[in-house]
């Protein structure tokens, strides 16, 4: 089921091809959040986002288009409220629409679960008219995805996949869909983002209980959360090499959140054991590489109105030095880490803005004469 949704949500965005624009180099988190209006639908505040994975989705009463998305908007709430997911439609801010308008729409494509709201702004965030546009959140507040809210590039991850792993990934969803009844706190608790590790020591307590319905329920609740704390530590170590930067980060939330307890220990033993791994600091030198490459990208992108002004001379006599930077990173990266992932991600900037073809035209002048001097 989980993946039928998150699967349609994707081949429904795929259309819209126009990301959101970040103005500084990093991504925002949750702190930079300012709902704007209620209009409909449960009213939220930031506050009670922690501990959830929160979706907004931009739309414009003007384009129908971006209304399109509604009904899989509500399917998705439905599907992954018990897993701590929070959907917000937020129509952007307009002087031709009011709230009445917009919610008389919500209620004409059947948003009745999600939490609608007008002019919700994201600080360092520019949203353009070209909607739908997704901006998502995980569990801790840090921004997942940001940009168009599609399938990625050929052998790239895409909207569906972040959001498909934002969800695995949160603590809430931990206990799947059995329903505790004397331990039904915990389960709140978790929603709340009480950390796994508090949850799971008054449980091994319990466990012990002379009510066997409580020792039942705390059996399952040990279980289910060193079932989750584990599987995330082994889809963190198969980060390694793919991915070396998440890699580090999720051991290091595991090991925080599973403090002091058995899968705390385990996820820092993988930390420890990173720092002697080879291969794994080699990638991740690579990566790094990448990151600044990323930053320059986003703040490139901030000026370019369109992918055609991204190739232009004017743009590129304008951010020449950013440009050469670009050039001289990936040359570093190339050089000294050939065989890394990181490579693809930095070919793909290179020829977002049509450089990667000068620089293998370069090398291939090299390469003739070296055989020349040979």
């Amino acid at each position: 089921m989980r993946a039928t949704f998150l699967g349609k949500l994707g081949v429904l965005l795929a259309a819209f091809s126009v990301p959101l624009c970040c103005l500084a180099g990093e991504m925002p988190s949750l702190k930079d959040l300012d709902l704007g209006e209620h209009v409909t639908g449960p009213r939220r505040t930031v506050r009670e986002f922690a501990g959830h994975v929160v979706l907004i989705e931009f739309w414009n009463i003007n384009i129908s288009g971006s209304m399109s998305i509604f009904a899989e908007l509500e399917k998705q709430q439905n599907a992954h409220s018990k897993e701590g997911l929070i959907v917000i439609a937020s129509h952007i801010k307009s002087n031709t629409a009011d709230a009445q308008a917009i919610k008389s729409v919500a209620d004409e494509k059947g948003a009745k679960t999600i939490s609608m709201y007008l002019g919700t702004t994201i600080k360092g965030v520019t949203v353009g008219n070209n909607v739908p546009y997704a901006a998502l959140f995980d569990n801790t507040g840090k921004c997942a995805y940001m940009g168009l809210p599609g399938p990625g590039a050929p052998k790239t991850k895409g909207f569906a996949d972040y959001l498909k792993e934002c969800i695995e990934g949160a603590p809430a969803g931990a206990l799947g869909d059995h329903k505790l009844v004397k331990l039904a706190s915990f389960a709140d608790a978790l929603k709340n983002n009480t950390p796994p590790s508090a949850i799971l020591k008054k449980a091994l307590v319990l466990v012990n209980s002379s009510d066997a319905e409580t020792a039942d329920e705390a059996k399952y609740v040990v279980e289910n959360l060193t079932t989750f704390g584990t599987k995330l530590i082994e889809s963190a170590d198969a980060l390694k090499l793919t991915n070396p930067p998440k890699c580090m980060a999720d051991l290091q939330q595991v090991a925080k959140d599973y403090a002091d307890t058995d899968v705390g220990q385990e996820a820092r033993k993988a930390l420890a054991a990173l720092k002697d791994d080879k291969e794994f600091n080699s990638q991740m030198r690579a990566w790094q590489l990448l990151e600044k490459m990323k930053a320059i990208d986003t703040k490139l992108d901030a000026k370019a109105k369109d992918k055609t002004e991204r190739t232009s001379e004017k743009f590129r006599r304008r951010n020449a030095d950013a440009l050469r930077e670009l050039k001289s990173i990936y040359i570093a990266l190339k050089k000294q880490h050939p065989d890394s992932n990181a490579l693809a991600g930095a070919e793909e900037i290179m020829t977002k803005y049509e450089l990667l073809g000068t620089e293998k035209e370069k090398e291939g002048k090299e390469k003739d004469k070296e055989k020349k001097d040979k």
